[in-house]
């Protein structure tokens, strides 16, 4: 593929994509970086810095113009924002325009300023798309006329399909799919960032779907994915031991390409759709779960300080009462039953589930992989893999939130349904030992493990870096060398609940941080489990534990009612 048009297609996809606000409607201030960032120099009498920050504004956001270029979506958003700039300017007696000239900056018209900063905090409305569907021209007419066919011989043929090149394997561009035209349609979906799938015709006569992000750096997920990759290339092949990936791709610091996996439901929608409710609040296990934790107060923080100070007793009934309020009709058995064309189907579909379940699970762990709440996990409708999306909270993160996670990995009473009545409460049977393979093998093969992650140290994500200059760090590094340590103890076989304890001494959070520091040890004896005997013995033994006492240690910390019971609620831990 030619330089120059491998970057064309990455500025035409960041156009379509990189400033969600423009189909957000109405959206705050603060959304809006660059406006804030003009507003910073103003305040701070920066007149230079000002003056750079509105041309480049007024560049990205005003003088849309060009529709070859910018589609009729950001053409129609730049002249509403200018009319809006021109009436509230009129008003206040501001001159605006590409350029400020060094009269518009003067102290007495800061009050002016302050005030049209206010009006904008509004922004105009713009086109609502029917069912989130739009045409891409009114996002890229580039990408729109983009077509291989009339185009035989010329260096459009060279541009390939994205997520051909895995890293893993030596690459084989002559049998790579080239692109030879764009869907006609793109899908806005619902989230925060406003994502959009966009679907590319390869010349293999498929389908390509992918979803472009803006405003977000994926390439944490493009190396955890890489991660996956390498702990897949460990296990035995017959086993079916397997974490299901898809392709990761970085454009820019801020946008990224994701594959679109196809035929897959997430967690949520089929948790949804076999208790027939519309939103999460309708089913009773979780509206009593809510309820129930709002007792404590208003604010998230003020809630958990006090949620995790209760007596054991008390949060294993509340949690119990919760779980014995969703229906037997609602579990993922029920589900796999349905769908299941006889008993064998169903025996099969259980097995490959149950595989799946453990190898996502140890490598989530391994990772240090957080957020599993129901919306980042999809079910393969095909092959009932689990496909684990998002991932925010790596390598030990969710320790470190206001409330902490203290769960391993997700194995709620919602999926250990689908393998009863055989597992238990403690997943005998196929997870279990699938679990316990997958640890040992990537126990035994920890330096390759070890060496990938070495990029991290290498290139280290700007997030870890903020963090370690936030907390006067003097070395930069100390965040992700923290992180790969609690990575190695992992694969050393150490105790998971002395891991999480260290873990949870980074916590800034001001209760976490007076919990930890506390000689009776609330939290050890919590994510321990020191008031069971047999916990209690493996724990104080303080030996690495084999593949098969840590397989055992994890999944009595991830089922114990007494840390799911304190869960975020917002992870549904009832289900």
């Amino acid at each position: 593929m030619s330089a120059w048009l491998a970057q064309e297609l990455s500025c035409q996809v960041l156009k379509f994509c990189q400033d969600p606000l423009v189909e957000r409607g109405r959206a705050q201030l603060s959304s809006w970086t660059r406006l804030r960032s003009f507003r910073e120099a103003l305040v701070a009498q920066d007149a230079k810095g000002a003056k750079e920050r509105w041309r480049r504004l007024w560049r990205k956001h005003v003088e849309v113009e060009v529709q070859e270029i910018a589609g009729t979506v950001h053409v129609d958003f730049g002249q509403r924002v200018k009319q809006r700039m021109q009436e509230s300017s009129r008003k206040l007696g501001l001159q605006l325009g590409a350029e400020l000239a060094n009269g518009e900056l003067v102290a007495n018209k800061r009050e002016a300023w302050m005030k049209f900063l206010q009006d904008m905090q509004q922004l105009p409305q713009t086109k609502q798309w029917a069912n989130r569907k739009a045409p891409i021209e009114a996002f890229s007419p580039w990408l729109a006329k983009f077509d291989t066919r009339s185009a035989f011989g010329s260096h459009e043929e060279q541009l390939e399909v994205l997520g051909q090149y895995r890293g893993l394997e030596r690459p084989e561009p002559r049998s790579h799919a080239s692109v030879t035209r764009f869907g006609p349609q793109l899908l806005i979906m619902a989230s925060k960032q406003m994502p959009k799938r966009l679907v590319i015709l390869g010349s293999d006569e498929r389908e390509h779907w992918f979803l472009v992000k803006g405003g977000e750096d994926v390439r944490l997920d493009e190396r955890v994915e890489q991660l996956f990759g390498i702990i897949n290339s460990m296990a035995p092949d017959a086993a079916g031991l397997r974490v299901r990936t898809y392709s990761v791709i970085p454009l820019f610091p801020d946008l990224g390409a994701l594959e679109w996996v196809r035929e897959t439901k997430p967690l949520k929608a089929i948790v949804q759709e076999t208790a027939r409710a519309k939103e999460m609040n309708e089913i009773e296990a979780h509206k009593l779960r809510i309820e129930w934790s709002k007792r404590f107060g208003g604010q998230a923080v003020q809630r958990y300080s006090k949620i995790f100070e209760l007596p054991k007793a008390d949060a294993v009934v509340a949690f119990q009462r919760c779980v014995a309020a969703m229906p037997s009709s609602a579990s993922l058995k029920a589900f796999f039953w349905s769908s299941a064309v006889g008993p064998e189907a169903f025996w099969h579909t259980r097995q490959r589930f149950a595989a799946s379940l453990a190898a996502a699970s140890a490598a989530c762990y391994l990772l240090g992989i957080g957020d599993r709440h129901l919306d980042n996990y999809l079910l393969c409708l095909r092959t009932a893999e689990l496909v684990p999306i998002d991932f925010g909270y790596s390598f030990g993160i969710g320790a470190l939130l206001p409330v902490p996670e203290l769960m391993p990995f997700r194995l709620t009473s919602f999926l250990l349904s689908a393998l009863q009545p055989l597992a238990g409460p403690y997943g005998h049977g196929t997870f279990r030992d699938s679990l316990e393979q997958v640890l040992s093998t990537c126990r035994a093969k920890s330096a390759m493990l070890l060496d990938a992650c070495a990029i991290f140290i290498r290139e280290p994500l700007l997030d870890w870096t903020t963090e370690s200059r936030r907390r006067g760090f003097a070395d930069l590094d100390f965040l992700p060398k923290r992180r790969l340590h609690f990575l190695s103890l992992r694969l050393q076989g150490q105790h998971p609940a002395s891991i999480l304890k260290e873990e949870l001494t980074d916590n800034q959070t001001p209760w976490v941080k007076e919990m930890a520091r506390r000689s009776t040890q609330p939290l050890e004896l919590m994510v321990a489990g020191l008031e069971e005997p047999e916990r209690a013995k493996i724990y104080q033994r303080g030996e690495a534990l084999t593949a098969a006492e840590q397989a055992e240690c994890l999944i009595r910390q991830a089922t114990d009612p007494n840390i799911l019971g304190r869960a975020w609620e917002g992870w549904a831990p009832e289900i």
